[in-house]
């Protein structure tokens, strides 16, 4: 498994200097300098360390080793694996966006929160507008996995504007879709969804040691005497354009005016407890956009912190 895992590495490496050098089609990258997106091809999963690491990773965790054993990355890929099989979760992520176009900056603020029990998923995701530039963000999607449908809904009307920020939608107005409908609308990439299941995007990026091979993250967590770790992992350009290929999806539909163009840079600054749960992350991400009836570029800057809670989760009704 090692050999392949720095195989891929090796791979990526030689494919970003090829087609930075070249700008055509290399591999699963396109990396292009003007203002067309890059196209990253195949699917999530291409990207990711097997599930037997990731799962030999766990193991080591659950069975003595220290927290200081591991990198970033497999810290990460623990907390992540940990989440994605808890029974339940609560995610409350607040920020502040900036969007620069021409020199001028609109600032927003934005509340996200996720919700996970019983095999349904719950997005909300609210922005109210500063400018018709970055007209407000209202997205709730709840998925059910047991029977594979997903309700969306993009109208509200917010009682608090400020963070955290909360609004009522108007459930009369849901359009539902099958799990397959929806990703075939909203997660289609060269004709073919990027995921087989919404599940797959309950983290926004890819992390791996084939998306990380840039090698700046930490290679050892810091205690912080509270039973807590953390731990920094940055990426940028090809290599964030291929962990953040999912996650431009999400940017796309709540982003109605507007078109993802590419990631930039990202930071993350990544807390989890003693027992390799997630605790808290900070973002700072920067990625571009392309106003669809302007054409006009703007630079986006979103700093997030999202906090994690796995007990006392509130019930379907009061995230709702």
């Amino acid at each position: 498994m090692r050999t392949t895992r720095y195989t891929k590495i090796f791979g990526l490496i030689i494919v970003a200097v090829v087609a930075l050098i070249s700008g055509i089609a290399v591999g699963k990258i396109f990396v292009s300098m003007s203002s067309v997106a890059p196209t990253v091809s195949g699917m999530a999963t291409d990207y990711q360390d097997s599930a037997n690491d990731i799962e030999a990773l766990y193991k080591r965790s659950v069975n003595g080793a220290a927290v200081s054993s591991f990198n970033a990355v497999e810290l990460y890929e623990i907390a992540d694996y940990r989440l994605r099989h808890a029974s339940a979760y609560y995610r409350e992520m607040g920020g502040n966006v900036v969007a620069n176009a021409m020199g001028i900056n609109v600032n927003q603020v934005q509340s996200t929160y996720r919700w996970y029990k019983d095999g349904v998923f719950v997005t909300n995701k609210l922005s109210p507008s500063t400018n018709s530039m970055a007209p407000a963000v209202k997205l709730r999607v709840v998925y059910d996995s047991n029977a594979k449908t997903v309700r969306m809904n993009q109208t509200a009307e917010f009682n608090n504007t400020n963070l955290p920020i909360t609004a009522v939608y108007d459930e009369s107005k849901d359009d539902v879709y099958t799990e397959e409908q929806y990703l075939n609308k909203y997660y289609a990439q060269n004709g073919s969804p990027v995921i087989a299941s919404l599940s797959e995007a309950v983290m926004p990026y890819i992390v791996s040691s084939l998306t990380c091979s840039q090698n700046t993250f930490d290679k050892t967590p810091k205690s912080n005497g509270d039973g807590t770790y953390s731990f920094t992992i940055n990426m940028s350009d090809d290599h964030l354009n291929v962990a953040g290929m999912v996650y431009a999806k999400e940017i796309n539909i709540s982003a109605e005016v507007a078109t993802f163009v590419r990631w930039k840079t990202l930071e993350m600054k990544v807390t989890i407890d003693s027992n390799f749960n997630f605790k808290e992350i900070s973002y700072t991400e920067v990625y571009q956009m392309k106003h669809k009836s302007t054409g006009v570029l703007s630079t986006v800057t979103n700093k997030f912190v999202d906090k994690f809670t796995f007990d006392n989760v509130p019930s379907f009704e009061e995230v709702l």
